[in-house]
């Protein structure tokens, strides 16, 4: 979440970029989770939750450090493109190791700490970056994250030492998903094709809000730290 802030606010107030720019950037932030989305989550299948968690923060940590030290808009926006590929595959390697880890016992008694855990954070990660923003020309608040990705790494070696197992997850066979299945989901009646249009309704409001938002701050006026208030 920090990041995210941080990749609208440095565009549009640093490098003054048009509409067409943060649109760019919008798109390369999601393209990976499309495009390789599906092979990563498959790979996380097939190999060590671990391991792969800590190749993620090690990924995180070199591309955060690569955005702050980015000297144009186009390295800029290659690096976005990166950022949204090292995001990859580490949310289906939590699950995959939380379920190695915990028994559905200890996941209904923990559930609600760990919503309420997550809700905060979200809170207030958004928060801190536009205040970070606001109080440099730099974007210094990607060290911050950069710092984050190596208390990870740090987390994920002790998990390591305290968790012996070398058992690779088995995965159900999955399916990448067909125009089969699309037909299935479409015919299935009209409140689940009026679900279906409201999701994706959904996804084009926020496509355009989260990459237009920071440039409307700015032309009235406001400051970087406005866009992580909202």
């Amino acid at each position: 979440w920090v990041d995210f802030i941080l990749i609208f606010t440095v565009l549009t107030f640093a490098y003054d970029a048009s509409p067409q720019t943060l649109g760019y950037a919008a798109a390369l932030y999601g393209l990976p989770a499309l495009f390789l989305g599906p092979l990563i989550g498959t790979l996380a299948d097939h190999t060590s939750p671990i391991k792969f968690l800590l190749i993620s923060f090690t990924f995180r940590f070199i591309v955060a450090c690569l955005l702050f030290g980015a000297s144009s808009e186009s390295v800029f926006l290659t690096l976005v493109f990166l950022k949204g590929v090292s995001n990859l595959g580490s949310g289906a390697a939590e699950i995959i190791l939380t379920r190695k880890l915990l028994t559905n016992k200890d996941l209904i008694s923990n559930i609600s700490l760990i919503t309420v855990m997550d809700q905060f954070i979200k809170v207030c990660s958004p928060l801190a970056a536009g205040v970070i923003a606001s109080m440099s020309d730099k974007a210094y608040g990607f060290l911050i994250s950069a710092l984050f990705s190596l208390l990870g790494i740090f987390c994920v070696i002790l998990l390591s030492m305290s968790n012996r197992q070398k058992n690779i997850h088995t995965s159900d066979k999955r399916s990448f998903g067909s125009l089969k299945a699309l037909k299935v989901l479409l015919s299935s009646g009209p409140s689940t094709r009026l679900f279906f249009t409201c999701a994706l309704i959904q996804s084009a409001v926020l496509g355009c809000y989260d990459s237009l938002l920071s440039l409307h701050i700015k032309n009235l006026g406001l400051d970087e730290y406005v866009f992580g208030v909202v």
